[in-house]
């Protein structure tokens, strides 16, 4: 079963009385929104680890750098 982003929701359909349920799926996301969404400081650690895990079944290689802490920054 395909990872989820967020919950399914139902969505009405204008000009019927029909409901249809959306599912929120990782595979249909972009790239650049999973690794924004991974950089993004308040995104929570089990969603952000559905993201990695999805880069990686596509082929995307990640270089990871050190965070710099304010004294590097000052020293420079």
């Amino acid at each position: 079963m395909p990872a989820k982003f967020s919950k399914s929701f139902k969505e009405f359909q204008k000009g019927t009385k029909t409901t249809v349920m959306r599912h929120d799926y990782m595979k249909g996301k972009t790239k650049e929104f999973l690794l924004d969404y991974i950089n993004d400081p308040s995104a929570k650690p089990k969603i952000r680890r559905k993201c990695l895990v999805e880069l990686g079944q596509r082929g995307v290689q990640l270089n990871w750098k050190a965070k710099q802490t304010d004294t590097e920054l000052d020293l420079a």
